[in-house]
């Protein structure tokens, strides 16, 4: 049966939602109110949509483990741009939000141990070895900027790529972003 069909077996004939039924692994049927009756061929359809809910979502994580969000996306551009543009720019403001946050929280993590670092310094309670700290610095610089130069080009262009298959989304999660953070 269709999803509408579904959704209208879900509704009784007022609006308001059936019963809550639970359906044991072994198929026993139980309800908080004694008096539901279910058909056998309602059950089978509440079943089978389950079970083909279930197998694509496991059939695409199988495959490639970005799948998902691929579909995802793809449902969302067959919607209208407005709608495109409030998903993109909402989901932005949220990720945005949340880096504000958390990058205020790193921040005073990694400040407040530099500087309870530099009082233990000065009281002796400490030696730090400045020339080695200044060396391994030098190889992570060095070791990223290999690593950059060779994995920016192929970034750049993906991240083109998708800025043009998905216009309205990316743009609005990038406004959104921006406006996230600094608020």
């Amino acid at each position: 049966m269709a999803q509408q069909g579904f959704n209208d077996y879900l509704r009784s004939d007022k609006g308001s939602p059936r019963s809550v039924i639970m359906i044991s692994a072994h198929g026993d049927v139980r309800s908080p109110t004694k008096d539901v009756q279910v058909k056998q061929e309602d059950l089978d359809l509440i079943l089978n949509e389950a079970k083909r809910g279930l197998d694509k979502f496991s059939s695409s994580s199988n495959n490639n483990p970005n799948a998902w969000m691929n579909e995802i996306l793809n449902e969302v551009t067959k919607s209208s741009p407005a709608k495109q543009v409030a998903i993109g720019g909402i989901s932005g403001w949220c990720s945005g939000y949340l880096i504000g946050k958390v990058g205020k929280i790193a921040l005073i993590a990694v400040g407040g141990s530099f500087i309870i670092l530099q009082l233990a310094h000065n009281q002796g309670l400490i030696q730090i070895n400045w020339n080695a700290i200044e060396s391994k610095v030098n190889s992570t610089q060095k070791e990223m900027k290999k690593s950059i130069d060779k994995n920016l080009p192929g970034l750049i262009e993906s991240a083109k790529d998708f800025g043009l298959k998905y216009l309205y989304l990316s743009g609005s999660f990038c406004a959104g972003l921006l406006l996230g953070i600094c608020s």
